[in-house]
C-alpha cells in the first residue's frame, strides 16, 4: 500500500512573524533638531526636551502606534524604524549599524491599547540598571509634565524579580498596571510614552542619584555607625575564593558579613544608610552606595579584568570617601570575564583594612 502523502501546510508570510527593521534612526533628537518633519512622518506626535539638571539632557517622545520589540529589546516606529538611542541601543557607537539590527527572529504580535510608558531598560534585570537606567525615567516623565496616573500600562520586562516589584510598591504604580513585555514578542502600542535613557551609560549624573534618595531614603535616620561587608559568596560568579582568610581580619575590625540580595529594597536601603563603613567586591549590590549617608567610607574591591569607575562616580556624586583594593584573578579562567573569580592576598588586605579603618 503506496504511503500517504503529506498535505502541505500553508505557514504565514515571514514578515508576519520574523519581525525585522526596515532601518534605524540614530536618535529622536536627530529628527527633532535637524529633520523635524521626519517626526509626523514616523508618528511622533510630541517630543518635549528636558534639562534634568545643569549641563544634562533628556527628552519624552510621544509616539502613535509605536512597537517595542521583544523583552523591552528596541522601540520601532509604525513604519518599522528603530529609534537608535534606546534600550539595547543605547550608547552604542554607531547604532544604525549594529548587529542587532540584522536579527531575524520569530515574534509574535500582540497589540495593547490605552497609554503606555516605556520604563524599564534592555537592561533592567539588573539591579544597577533598574535603579540607575530605569526608574529615573519616570522623574524625565514628570519633568515633562506628566501624571503617573494617566499611565495605563507601564513596560516593564518579562520577569517580576523582587525588586522590581518593592520599588513599585513604593512608588505607588498598582500590579495590575505593570505589562511584562515577552521575549518573542511584538507589542503593538496605539500610544507609548518614550522617556529618554536617564544619562550616559555607566556614568550617572548626580540628578538620578538625587532622584533616588529623594524617593527611597527614609525621613529620619539614625547616624551611621555600622561597619559592613559585602558578599558575594552565593553569587554566580566573581567571587572571592579565598573569602575565608580575610573574614577574621574583618570580625576583629567589627565588620559584619551581609548579604544584600537575600534582603528586601527596604532593607538594603536602610543597611546602606545606616553604615559608617563599606567594603564590597565590586558588583551591582553597590548600587546601593546611592542610599549611604554622606561623609562614609568606602573600600571598593576590584577585579583586574573587570574595572570601570561606577562606584567611584556614585560615590562622589553622594558625598562620599571612596577607597580602592585591586585583587587578583583567580586561575579558572570564566567564559564571561566580567564573572571571573578573584583571589585576595590577605597580608595585603591586612594593610589596606588597617588603613581604611
Amino acid at each position: 500500500m503506496p504511503t500517504p502523502k503529506k498535505k502541505n501546510r500553508r505557514l504565514p508570510l515571514p514578515g508576519f512573524f520574523f519581525w525585522r527593521p526596515k532601518s534605524c534612526c540614530a536618535s529622536l533628537r536627530q529628527w527633532h533638531s535637524g529633520h523635524p518633519a521626519e517626526l509626523a512622518r514616523n508618528g511622533v506626535l510630541k517630543f518635549t526636551a528636558l534639562a534634568p539638571a545643569a549641563g544634562c539632557a533628556g527628552y519624552v517622545a510621544e509616539l502613535r502606534d509605536a512597537k517595542v520589540i521583544g523583552d523591552v529589546r528596541l522601540v520601532a516606529t509604525a513604519a518599522d524604524v528603530v529609534l537608535g538611542d534606546l534600550q539595547f541601543l543605547h550608547s552604542a557607537e554607531n547604532p544604525t549599524q549594529h548587529w542587532v539590527l540584522e536579527q531575524v527572529r520569530f515574534r509574535l504580535p500582540q497589540s495593547l491599547a490605552g497609554p503606555a510608558l516605556l520604563l524599564a531598560a534592555s537592561s533592567g534585570d539588573n539591579y544597577y540598571h533598574w535603579l540607575f537606567d530605569s526608574l529615573p525615567r519616570l522623574h524625565l516623565w514628570e519633568l515633562a509634565g506628566g501624571s503617573l496616573n494617566e499611565i495605563k500600562h507601564f513596560l516593564l520586562k518579562r520577569d517580576a524579580l523582587p525588586f522590581q516589584s518593592q520599588t513599585l510598591d513604593i512608588l505607588g504604580i498598582p500590579a495590575a498596571r505593570r505589562h511584562y513585555c515577552a521575549k518573542r514578542g511584538i507589542l503593538k502600542l496605539d500610544h507609548l510614552f518614550v522617556p529618554s535613557m536617564p544619562g550616559p551609560a555607566m556614568t550617572p549624573p548626580p540628578w538620578i542619584c538625587q532622584f533616588l534618595r529623594k524617593k527611597f531614603l527614609p525621613a529620619a535616620a539614625a547616624a551611621p555607625a555600622r561597619k559592613i561587608f559585602i558578599s558575594r559568596r552565593f553569587t554566580q560568579g566573581r567571587k572571592i575564593i579565598n573569602e575565608a582568610e580575610i573574614l577574621p581580619q574583618l570580625a576583629r575590625h567589627g565588620y559584619e558579613t551581609v548579604f544584600p540580595e537575600n534582603l528586601p529594597f527596604r532593607a538594603q536601603v536602610e543597611l546602606f544608610a545606616s553604615a559608617k563603613k563599606i567594603i564590597a567586591l565590586h558588583g551591582a549590590g553597590l548600587a546601593n552606595l546611592v542610599f549611604a549617608a554622606p561623609a562614609a567610607s568606602v573600600l571598593e574591591l576590584c577585579s583586574p579584568v573587570h574595572a570601570n569607575a561606577l562606584y567611584k562616580i556614585i560615590s562622589e556624586n553622594c558625598g562620599l570617601h571612596h577607597d580602592q583594593l585591586q585583587l587578583a584573578a583567580a586561575k579558572a579562567s570564566e567564559k564571561d570575564r566580567r564573572l571571573a573569580n578573584l583571589v585576595v592576598d590577605p597580608e595585603i588586605f591586612r594593610r589596606k583594612l588597617e588603613q581604611f579603618d
